[in-house]
């Protein structure tokens, strides 16, 4: 009896090793990816098409275009996943089960129908890149300042009316998307983003800017196109490594001496504007060498503007000047 006892325990417990094998594989793996398939009814496709294997692991999924509507649980398994793409498909909301691959380092989102993100995505503390471009998002939770690691977010062509003052949470962030949504402002803690080196809300509806802006000072392109402005606080002129500085298409009716203390910038867009005169401070920048001020109300070319040597691009066309003028 002690013998039978022994037999079957060393058999269970060769089982139960072999389960563990079992779900740390890529067969494993295979089977969770194989779920996905089949719950979204795809079967023109196989699980060896769309995923990528290192040591014996799927570390990237590529699911784009499959019309995927849901992703099931099952996507939990894939424990060894770094890189998951799923864009253009027909999904409205990622399963709170991703935060459990934690892993993950980058999520391809962009093209499908998410009205949000889950907030186990701040259990991702690995992802560095995370595109959710091109959706219908209209609030981040507050777990997205958790991503430690993360240096590029895109979330541009969403349904954003605000942002969360944990954004100002990702230190480590450099490249930030916001453009074509629907802000109307910016949290203060966006000046704790010191990393960041290209920003754009070009397309929002923002009428104002935080002072704290001008604490971006990684800043190079910032890219206003496109709002509500009419002027802007006199903190950036802290910006010494803005280099383009784009603010067509906003209500600026004149424009704050500050803008001579960005001595780096090389190209400023100010078309689309109810601008009369420029400051005299713009002949402090010299190292831009394009500017562009069409369709504003400009009456005459600013002689600081034609002392400018190194402008190599000038555009006034849409301006009431008189051809003698020009």
């Amino acid at each position: 009896m002690r013998f039978f006892l022994i037999a079957i325990s060393v058999i269970c417990f060769q089982a139960y090793g072999q389960l563990l094998t079992l779900c740390s594989s890529y067969r494993c793996d295979s089977l969770a990816v194989q779920a996905i398939l089949d719950t979204n009814e795809v079967y023109g496709e196989t699980v060896e098409n769309v995923v990528s294997v290192e040591y014996g692991r799927v570390y990237k999924l590529r699911c784009n275009n499959l019309k995927l509507k849901k992703l099931p649980s099952d996507i939990r398994h894939l424990t060894a996943l770094k890189i998951l793409h799923l864009e253009n498909n027909l999904l409205k909301e990622l399963p709170p089960e991703i935060g459990k691959i934690s892993g993950l380092e980058e999520i391809w989102v962009k093209g499908n129908l998410l009205t949000g993100l889950p907030p186990e995505i701040g259990l991702l503390t690995s992802l560095f890149k995370l595109d959710a471009s091109r959706n219908q998002i209209f609030s981040l939770p507050p777990e997205i300042g958790n991503l430690k690691s993360l240096e590029e977010l895109n979330l541009s062509i969403n349904e954003l009316a605000s942002l969360p003052k944990e954004i100002g949470k990702l230190t480590t962030l450099f490249r930030l998307h916001l453009e074509k949504n629907l802000l109307t402002r910016l949290p203060a803690s966006i000046g704790r983003l010191t990393l960041v080196e290209e920003l754009n809300l070009s397309n929002n509806k923002l009428s104002r800017l935080p002072a704290e802006i001008g604490r971006m000072e990684s800043l190079g392109r910032l890219n206003l196109a496109g709002n509500e402005l009419p002027l802007l606080p006199d903190q950036m002129g802290r910006l010494g490594s803005l280099f383009k500085l784009s603010l067509d298409g906003n209500m600026f009716v004149e424009l704050s001496p500050m803008i001579g203390d960005l001595i780096s910038l090389e190209s400023l867009n100010l078309a689309n504007n109810q601008l009369k005169t420029l400051p005299v401070a713009i002949e402090n920048l010299t190292s831009l060498y394009e500017l562009n001020v069409s369709n504003n109300l400009l009456h005459a070319i600013p002689a600081e503007i034609k002392a400018m040597k190194n402008i190599r691009s000038l555009d006034v066309s849409g301006n009431p000047i008189p051809e003698e003028a020009d």
